[in-house]
């Protein structure tokens, strides 16, 4: 693996690269950064280039102060301007959870750069209104809560109150209870601690409710679309993957059993094999 820095205006980003072959940009989730694609990196790097960016405001990637830099035009922009960096005139876009997103709007907004997706339990139009449902909302309290100021100053208080609440997700959220080590955890509190990711994730919310509620997307997206649902997921539920195919409508879909919201964590060498059948196809 190596790094590699880019920069979109003032804006510097940081990637890992591995590998070689065709491009395969795979984008993390909240609480994230590059890291969370870590178990994949060995088999599919082995048959693509591999390209995990920290995306602006997470990880090792500048956090701009205006929440109006979390656009998903400023992130689009981003990866726009990654490819360039890196020579590519086309590439599979993936992600989960944050990334899911914005790799969709990427597709739409940009489709001549883009061959393909592969989305991890993808948001799409209409899902921002099902967590205000009562059922839903106990467990999407927080994207509300991180657009408070008063949030960044109480989980960001200490090094230790910043790993309690990171641990609660990935402990809730995950299915399979070793997707975290020990080790794991302290490398996540050391980005979003003492690399500044707290309040970059926080903008990224406090910008997206601004569009959550409308049709973000702007209409179907046509390409060729790997989509992995995992069974066990509190936040985004296997019920949801039903009206995916009206945003996605060449879309395949595979379904993960005895898996969490951390499907790169916690069904790595699954997931590869799923997305490495899926490449060979496209």
């Amino acid at each position: 693996m190596r790094e590699f820095w880019w920069r979109n205006g003032d804006v510097r980003l940081h990637a890992v690269v591995s590998g070689r072959g065709r491009a395969l940009i795979l984008l993390h989730g909240w609480p994230g950064f590059w890291r969370d694609w870590e178990r994949v990196v060995g088999p599919l790097s082995s048959s693509a280039m591999l390209v995990l960016p920290d995306l602006r405001g997470f990880g090792f990637s500048d956090k701009p102060e205006r929440v109006e830099e979390y656009s998903l035009d400023k992130y689009a922009g981003d990866l726009e301007a990654l490819m360039e960096a890196l020579g590519l005139r086309r590439a599979v876009i993936g992600g989960f959870d944050v990334g899911s997103i914005v790799s969709a709007y990427f597709a739409r907004t940009r489709p001549e750069l883009v061959e393909g997706l592969v989305l991890l339990n993808p948001s799409y139009p209409g899902l921002g209104a099902k967590r205000l449902q009562l059922e839903q909302a106990r467990e999407s309290w927080y994207q509300y809560f991180h657009l408070l100021e008063v949030a960044e100053r109480l989980v960001g208080y200490n090094r230790e109150t910043v790993r309690i609440y990171l641990s609660h997700f990935f402990g809730h959220w995950s299915y399979v209870k070793d997707a975290f080590t020990e080790d794991d955890v302290e490398a996540y509190v050391d980005v979003f601690y003492g690399h500044g990711a707290l309040r970059g994730g926080f903008n990224w919310y406090r910008s997206r409710i601004a569009t959550r509620y409308g049709d973000w997307l702007g209409g179907p997206v046509p390409h060729r679309t790997l989509i992995v649902w995992s069974d066990r997921d509190p936040i985004f539920p296997l019920e949801w993957s039903e009206g995916a195919k009206t945003y996605f409508p060449n879309s395949e879909l595979k379904v993960l059993k005895d898996c969490g919201h951390f499907i790169p964590r916690e069904k790595p060498r699954e997931l590869a094999q799923i997305i490495l059948d899926f490449l060979s196809r496209l």
